[in-house]
């Protein structure tokens, strides 16, 4: 998990790393921080809306530090303003 959290800035947008580092922090028992590595790999993916529900389970386990909710807050944010902007751009 360590290792994988520091990867560069260019992998991040690797839908590979992410799902690992899920993985990873599920089986050191980080189950909100696994939670907050599957919205990212949603999220690339272009599911906003599995990604908001996994920033919402995350944030309800109440075992994030301030500083890493806070993310996950602003990050909620983001996807659901991804979300509306995808509708907003759908033909009727």
């Amino acid at each position: 998990a360590q290792v994988l959290s520091e990867q560069p800035a260019a992998a991040r947008t690797d839908v590979r790393l992410w799902r690992q580092l899920a993985r990873a922090r599920s089986r050191l028992g980080q189950t909100a921080r696994a939670h907050l590595a599957t919205a990212e790999e949603y999220g690339l993916a272009g599911q906003w809306r599995a990604a908001v529900e996994q920033l919402r389970i995350a944030r309800r386990l109440g075992t994030l530090d301030f500083y890493t909710a806070s993310l996950a807050d602003a990050r909620m944010r983001e996807f659901e303003a991804a979300f509306a902007q995808e509708q907003r751009e759908q033909p009727r």
